[in-house]
């Protein structure tokens, strides 16, 4: 019972909608023939307004060339609307346009009409034309600017410029990110930054501006102002290599604290960045602070086990430092992965000689005289160092026939020297060479005169 008295007044209702449509077109084509076309309009509207939608179609096609006004362009516009003939819709806006081009409010509602319809290029033009038409519409720079974000390329610049302008007329924290992202985009980190720096006036708060401005003031080689705005962000909010980016700041700008903390961060948020470890520990130890950059060199070898620069610059800090037993284990990890070093080696000998353990000095000066074998005038100061700890080993050891050919070596690498000339003269003379002994001193005696341990040997040899 119920649904058919349902569909009863449905019924009522669908034929009245006939009628009424009906009667006002009817209406309107009396009006028509009466010459009152202004009357026709009128019942057109009212039956748009009534939802008789068709009724108001037939109306304003009927008078449309009697009535070529942008009013009835703009109310058949949306009646194609409403009947879902966009592309009619929009026809009838543009010509209504050209009729009237400062209708502003028209404009707004062509150009959001093309832009739902996926007209974008038609759509941005429309605001563009706003704006030239009053260059107060506010909405309509916004609206330009987020088209233009949307384009994406090449109209990321301009996104930027009318998304600023937008900035003028509004107070929103969303139009200021898009903005700066907009110049991020368009590669022009200065605008970025400038307008970053804006909004944190009105939004002092916002991490994302904060992290922008630094990162823009970074691009921007503003440096100063990257360290000033980087501080301001949480150290969580913040990536291992944007802190190691921040400590270089900090380091290029001599503020040391920052430096050792932003280096710390990024150490602690990725244990596995060896390459900061390596720069830290130069870092201590260009500041001599050979324990921590000790601890840096041990954190990069826990991870780089044979690099050359870690090792190496460990051992020099124990040796810096004066810890002669740390340089020792030092050096001899280094010269165990690289065996070919000479410097190495002659540094582990001057370890061994601190810690009086002649014996290993001399192992390591017997390896280095094999290394250096047959590149003697390319590494003199090795041959001369080498010859000399084994003659005068030999020397003070009473080896007199030992000790000749090193001391011998001495002077072919170093040149006449009156010091050795006279060890070897001594040698002789205790060899019980007296000629030898003489011709040695006088070769001696050649360079300086004045020597008094050459004139007493002369003395004692009866050779003055």
């Amino acid at each position: 019972m119920k649904n058919m008295i349902f569909k009863s007044v449905l019924l009522v209702l669908l034929f009245a909608g006939i009628s009424f449509g009906q009667d006002y077109f009817a209406n309107a084509q009396k009006a028509v023939k009466k010459g009152d076309i202004a009357g026709a309009f009128n019942f057109a509207k009212e039956a748009f307004q009534k939802d008789s939608t068709s009724a108001a179609w037939k109306i304003l096609l009927q008078i449309k060339d009697q009535k070529h006004d942008p009013e009835l362009l703009d109310l058949l516009a949306k009646v194609w609307e409403k009947m879902g003939v966009v592309d009619n819709a929009i026809s009838n806006y543009e010509e209504a346009d050209k009729l009237d081009p400062k209708n502003i409010a028209r404009k707004y509602i062509l150009a959001d009409l093309y832009f739902k319809n996926d007209k974008i290029k038609e759509a941005a033009n429309e605001y563009l034309n706003i704006i030239q038409t009053d260059s107060t519409s506010k909405e309509a720079y916004l609206k330009v600017g987020e088209i233009f974000y949307l384009a994406k390329g090449n109209f990321y610049a301009d996104a930027g410029v009318y998304l600023e302008k937008a900035l003028k007329f509004y107070d929103n924290l969303d139009i200021y990110h898009k903005c700066v992202l907009a110049y991020i985009k368009a590669n022009n980190p200065a605008k970025a930054f400038e307008v970053s720096i804006k909004g944190l006036e009105k939004y002092p708060n916002d991490m994302t501006l904060k992290r922008e401005a630094w990162q823009n003031a970074l691009n921007s080689r503003k440096y100063e102002e990257a360290l000033k705005y980087v501080v301001q962000v949480p150290d969580s909010l913040l990536t291992a290599q944007e802190a190691k980016i921040a400590g270089d700041v900090a380091l290029m700008l001599k503020k040391q604290e920052l430096n050792d903390k932003y280096y710390r961060l990024a150490a602690d948020k990725d244990p596995n960045n060896k390459d900061l470890f390596l720069v830290m520990a130069d870092k201590a130890y260009k500041d001599k602070d050979y324990d921590k950059a000790i601890e840096y060199y041990n954190k990069k070898l826990a991870m780089d086990p044979k690099n050359a620069d870690a090792l190496n610059f460990k051992a020099w800090s124990y040796k810096l430092k004066g810890d002669w037993e740390g340089a020792r284990q030092a050096f001899l990890d280094y010269t165990a992965v690289y065996d070919s070093s000479i410097s190495g080696y002659l540094n582990l000998a001057e370890c061994y000689d601190k810690l009086d353990s002649t014996s290993r000095k001399a192992d390591i000066y017997s390896k280095l005289m094999k290394m250096i074998d047959g590149k003697e005038k390319e590494y003199k100061d090795v041959a001369i160092a080498t010859n000399y700890f084994f003659g005068y080993r030999a020397y003070t050891g009473k080896n007199w026939s030992g000790a000749i050919p090193y001391l011998k070596k001495i002077l072919v690498y170093k040149g006449e020297d009156v010091n050795i000339l006279v060890m070897i003269s001594a040698c002789y003379e205790n060899m019980k060479d007296y000629d030898n002994a003489v011709a040695y001193l006088k070769r001696a005696q050649k360079i300086n005169p004045n020597d008094e341990n050459v004139k007493k040997g002369l003395r004692r040899l009866s050779a003055d």
